[in-house]
């Protein structure tokens, strides 16, 4: 969450983005990792 709220305070301040142009992304070592952040941000 360290990242992901400033990140998702930024989105919410854009538009909505466009097709295959999104605003952000997340990298993330391995699979397991991103679905955790998945989880936790998509609430």
């Amino acid at each position: 969450m360290a990242f992901g709220l400033p990140t998702l305070h930024r989105l919410a301040e854009m538009p909505r983005a466009t097709p295959h142009r999104p605003h952000a992304i997340i990298l993330t070592p391995t699979r397991e990792l991103a679905n955790q952040i998945y989880d936790a941000l998509r609430p």
